[in-house]
């Protein structure tokens, strides 16, 4: 089964905090998925690389309503994704994140990014006329 990654964020928030939220998640995926994660490259010289990602990873937009139907498809499915929600944006450290995420029943998270990483179909069928990140700063 051929893999496809994609990551969802939150339409609504700046450009450089959806960029962060990538990078949050992006961890967490080369965290449990080492596969995704290819060996240390070297150039010409010598020089090593840290190995970057095998399968490609289109950053799509979205609603926070939108990536939390996602989440929760993929949750149903048990397909893996990691996912940023309105806890971790609201803390300052990974123990008030948790707290906070404890406390909060599963229908009441919200979701501000995702990034699922399963068969081809799946990924399709479930982000199927999402559009592509795009800055809506005119700050550029």
């Amino acid at each position: 089964m051929r893999q496809k990654c994609v990551a969802v964020v939150d339409e609504t928030l700046p450009i450089g905090l959806q960029a962060n939220i990538i990078g949050v998640m992006s961890l967490s995926v080369g965290r449990d998925q080492p596969h995704v994660v290819g060996e240390t490259a070297v150039d010409a010289d010598g020089e090593s690389y840290t190995g970057i990602t095998r399968v490609p990873m289109p950053v799509l937009m979205a609603s926070t309503e939108q990536i939390g139907r996602i989440a929760a498809a993929a949750r149903a499915e048990t397909l893996y994704h990691a996912c940023f929600t309105d806890a971790a944006l609201a803390t300052k450290t990974y123990d008030a994140y948790t707290r906070q995420l404890a406390e909060t029943p599963t229908g009441s998270v919200v979701h501000h990014g995702l990034v699922l990483l399963a068969g081809e179909k799946a990924v399709k069928r479930l982000t199927s006329g999402l559009p592509l990140l795009k800055s809506t700063d005119t700050a550029q």
